[in-house]
């Protein structure tokens, strides 16, 4: 038997839409099944069969808009789905988004836990308009790989705290916090001095000719 818990951590992989048309379709078999009947080949007053197996044997009930109904919710499903899987590559969260999705996920805390283990109480806090974006780049292409926010927490003791909230801008989730001594800037994007540049994948031979390159300089 499942477990409750297992139950309650389901979660239903199709959009309300998706899930609409499913239920139309098990709902229109249901009706399909309950409103069509064997074709009768049995005469009790003549006591005698009606078809042989030459002859056509008439249309059962099931009527031209039922057929054209159960293949228009068929093929809706199917777009559905194809649809969703072309969103599916382009569905990049936008830096509101982030930002608002960082917001709900702080009120519903009471304080954060840092990479190192440490623990800031949360008094306040505020998500400044300031942010990065971090890309990462290797021989399938380039593609982003998280949203970094300047958070200020001001804990019980009034002591203000400034923070890079991460967010994840496909997986749509909060990666984490990380202090830093100051206001989020440029020069966290720096590969020599900051901490969120742009990550860059390369191959042996490329690399070989970058080090040559940073070598002859």
């Amino acid at each position: 038997m499942a477990d409750i818990k297992d139950i309650k951590k389901f979660k239903n992989p199709f959009n309300y839409p998706q899930t609409g048309l499913i239920l139309g379709l098990i709902g229109f078999l249901i009706y399909l099944s309950t409103s069509t009947q064997m074709v009768p080949n049995w005469d009790n007053e003549s006591q005698m069969v009606i078809y042989s197996m030459d002859d056509p044997v008439p249309k059962s009930n099931v009527s031209i808009n039922q057929a054209g109904l159960g293949i228009l919710l068929v093929i809706m499903l199917a777009m559905s789905f194809v649809g969703e899987g072309g969103k599916k590559k382009s569905d990049r969260m936008t830096a509101d988004e982030g930002r608002k999705l960082l917001n709900s996920y702080l009120k519903k805390k009471k304080d954060v836990r840092l990479g190192g283990g440490t623990l800031i109480t949360i008094g306040e806090y505020h998500i400044d308009t300031n942010f990065l974006t971090r890309y990462k780049t290797d021989k399938t292409g380039t593609k982003m790989f998280r949203y970094v926010f300047q958070v200020r927490i001001t804990d019980l003791k009034k002591l203000t705290h400034y923070l890079k909230g991460y967010v994840h801008p496909f997986d749509r989730c909060v990666d984490g916090f990380v202090k830093i001594d100051g206001p989020l800037g440029e020069k966290e994007e720096c590969p020599e001095c900051g901490e969120e540049y742009h990550e860059k994948y390369i191959e042996t031979e490329e690399y070989k000719l970058y080090k040559k390159f940073k070598e002859d300089l």
